[in-house]
């Protein structure tokens, strides 16, 4: 086969609109045989632009199956960037995003852990982390949040009880109600920032860094602060 052949699948793929997501996977399904004659580094190139295709259109499942061979393929290629982005970290991190939507949050952990080590400012792995904790069946976090569900729930009963039953016609029991309604959403609050507290630690734990912007100014701040203390003692 010349060499026009063997590069006909290349151009023929990249000639295809760029925002064509699902035309340019279903001609990479269709044309597996063009494909295959391609060098290297051809091959990888449309191997990378497939999987940010698969991404794109939500085939989170095939994105799986395809992007650790490719990611391999990457760091052996020596390949830093695609398309202006860092495309190991691209990948690695829209790994992250197929694990979740896929409620394979564990997963998506370990590998958004990885990221951030990498690169500490990594905003959007840091976002994607605290969802993934959020979403965690750890029974501290499970208890949190059921607490607070509760307490909000029986303070909005409260409220409703009180519209409906109380006000009108026992005016003169009004008040410990009230009490007990304002207690309640406290308590929720005190469990929601708990569970946030719990949630910022563990990935401050695990990769050195908050998933909140303002948390790591605040925290590179105050280490100043504590490295200037110390050169003064």
């Amino acid at each position: 086969m010349d060499n026009f052949s063997k590069s006909q699948a290349y151009f023929e793929y990249f000639s295809i609109d760029n925002t064509a997501f699902r035309d340019k996977v279903r001609y990479y399904e269709e044309n597996q045989d063009k494909i295959g004659w391609l060098n290297h580094e051809g091959r990888l190139e449309m191997d990378m632009d497939y999987c940010l295709c698969l991404f794109e259109i939500g085939r989170y499942q095939r994105f799986l199956q395809k992007v650790d061979i490719v990611i391999e393929d990457i760091i052996f290629e020596n390949v830093y960037e695609y398309m202006a982005v860092n495309i190991y970290e691209d990948l690695l991190f829209k790994k992250a995003a197929c694990c979740y939507n896929l409620n394979q949050t564990i997963q998506a952990e370990k590998i958004l852990i990885e990221i951030m080590r990498i690169n500490a400012g990594h905003e959007d792995a840091g976002t994607l982390l605290a969802l993934c904790k959020r979403k965690s069946d750890k029974d501290l976090f499970v208890i949190f949040k059921a607490l607070a569900v509760v307490s909000l729930f029986v303070a909005i009963s409260i409220t409703i009880a009180r519209i409906i039953l109380i006000e009108p016609f026992y005016d003169q029991y009004l008040l410990p109600f009230i009490w007990l309604r304002n207690i309640l959403l406290v308590v929720a609050l005190v469990f929601v920032i708990l569970n946030e507290i719990i949630i910022n630690y563990e990935i401050y734990r695990d990769t050195g860094r908050f998933p909140n912007l303002t948390l790591n100014k605040l925290s590179g701040y105050f280490s100043k602060k504590r490295n200037r203390f110390g050169d003064k003692m």
